[in-house]
């Protein structure tokens, strides 16, 4: 018997994916945007955090109590007691002159500020608390920041194979 490769195992399940689509159709988004139109208006339809395949119905007042909760919570922010233009120019200073002059492709000309989009409410904390979702789309440094971290990610793997990936982000 011949042993099965990786990649014959991956053609295996993707037919069985398949076959699987083809007897039990997902929701599309038409689907979705009917069964939106069955809900009071008030509503909020959204995901839970980690839970993305499935679909929470939310209390306005539940969602918009967990969303504060979330943005006030003195432990992970704290409010900037500058301007904008203040909070601008500290970002700016985060990285040395030297270093903006090395790299100026990852800079963005005119940026903005990172903001936050969405609270992803938890349900281990009875949706009282989420996890955040901050864009970083067209700030200072949203080109320079990833490709640092590609490189680091590369580093990692390289220098520490048997380690990497194993622990806890802050042992790593």
């Amino acid at each position: 018997m011949e042993p099965v490769t990786a990649h014959h195992f991956l053609l295996d399940q993707w037919s069985l994916h398949v076959r699987e689509l083809r007897q039990v159709p997902r929701f599309t988004e038409s689907d979705l945007r009917r069964l939106e139109t069955s809900f009071p208006s008030h509503v909020i339809l959204h995901h839970a955090g980690h839970e993305i395949y499935q679909l929470t119905i939310f209390c306005p007042r539940l969602y918009s109590t967990g969303a504060a909760n979330t943005w006030n919570d003195n432990q992970l922010f704290s409010r900037f007691p500058g301007t904008l233009e203040e909070a601008q120019a500290e970002v700016a200073m985060a990285l040395s002159t030297r270093l903006q002059t090395k790299y100026t492709w990852g800079i963005t000309k005119q940026p903005r500020l990172p903001n936050g989009f969405f609270v992803f409410l938890k349900r281990k904390k009875q949706f009282l608390k989420g996890r955040r979702l901050i864009s970083n789309f067209r700030a200072k440094f949203a080109v320079l920041m990833p490709t640092a971290a590609r490189i680091i990610d590369s580093m990692c793997v390289q220098l520490w194979p048997q380690f990497f990936g194993q622990l806890s982000v802050p042992n790593t």
